[in-house]
């Protein structure tokens, strides 16, 4: 279970959440006690461990273990007996001083140069799975990185951890519940829009719809719905000579979700020309639902037709 768990855990909708609940509650009081750990507690680590080596790595456990994560990692790669008592006392000890840590400006800096330093596949959390072609814009790239250095910088200092493993933990933690479109990662504020009411809950309303996000029916449908809506604010603006128009050539920035299903997107083409359109999570549902049902994918979308080539239209692999 936990290997699987690990391979899921890059989609929010497909974590486990008995899993997830049994780890914090255990977590919850982990490092208030004194004396050597408890059996389920040392079934802690054996978890972190197995979602660590697992498909998922450093991201599977930030999603399982949450605010745990880094000093859980601080813990594997320190490879304390935890029965001991004299070393989990030792733990603690850094626990508690990590929560009051503060990087320095030079720790800073150093955390923005390795995040802006990364390729394309660090940046895609589905780089491991079916959507390896997927790819984040460099508008994007430059709107997220201060903030995932921010948190990177104060893990390393907080925890000793790795650059690496500090900077995907950030990662995770700065776009916690996010939704994915072609070329960009949004954020969503979970808290202000409450349960139920996040994008991908509009959308997997429609019956037929639920699908991963790192799969590319997922993506196809939605690249094909922003054609789509690029298009026709094209020929309302009445500014274009729509023989020679191609949608393509507009590329998300960035967005912002509205609520009540409804996802605004920033897109610009190679010269800087902006475009603005809004996505609706029941069309986009249906649209989904309609390549579900036409057998062009598999059930789950991650499967391409029998005959096609090993890239789509948009140039992402299956």
């Amino acid at each position: 279970m936990v290997t699987h768990a690990s391979a899921n855990a890059y989609d929010s909708s497909f974590i486990i959440p008995t899993l997830r609940d049994n780890i914090q509650s255990v977590m919850g009081n982990f490092f208030d006690k004194t004396g050597p750990a408890t059996p389920q507690q040392q079934s802690m680590t054996q978890i972190a461990q197995q979602l660590r080596s697992g498909p998922g790595g450093v991201t599977a456990v930030k999603a399982y273990f949450g605010d745990s994560a880094e000093p859980m990692l601080a813990i594997l790669d320190s490879h304390a007996d935890l029965t001991d008592p004299q070393q989990f006392d030792m733990v603690r000890q850094q626990w508690q001083r990590g929560k009051l840590a503060t990087p320095s400006a030079q720790e800073k800096k150093d955390a923005l140069t390795y995040i802006t330093g990364q390729d394309s596949h660090w940046w895609n959390p589905f780089s491991r799975g079916a959507l390896s072609g997927w790819n984040v814009t460099d508008g994007a790239k430059a709107a997220l990185a201060p903030q995932i250095a921010e948190q990177m910088a104060q893990k390393q200092r907080a925890f000793g951890l790795s650059p690496d493993d500090a900077a995907r933990a950030a990662f995770m933690q700065v776009m916690g519940d996010y939704d994915l479109v072609p070329g960009a990662l949004i954020a969503e504020d979970r808290g202000k829009w409450g349960k139920g009411q996040s994008w991908r809950d509009y959308v997997n309303r429609v019956p037929a719809a639920a699908v991963s996000q790192d799969q590319p029916l997922y993506h196809d449908t939605m690249r094909s719905y922003i054609n789509d809506l690029a298009t026709e604010a094209i020929k309302r603006s009445g500014k274009a000579d729509m023989s020679n128009f191609d949608p393509s050539d507009y590329h998300v920035q960035y967005g912002t979700y509205l609520g009540n299903g409804l996802m605004n997107l920033y897109l610009q083409k190679a010269d800087g020309s902006p475009l603005n359109v809004t996505m609706q999570a029941d069309e986009f549902g249906k649209r989904i639902a309609t390549a579900v049902q036409s057998r062009s994918y598999g059930a789950n979308g991650s499967k391409a037709p029998q005959g096609m080539p090993e890239k789509n239209a948009f140039g992402w692999g299956y």
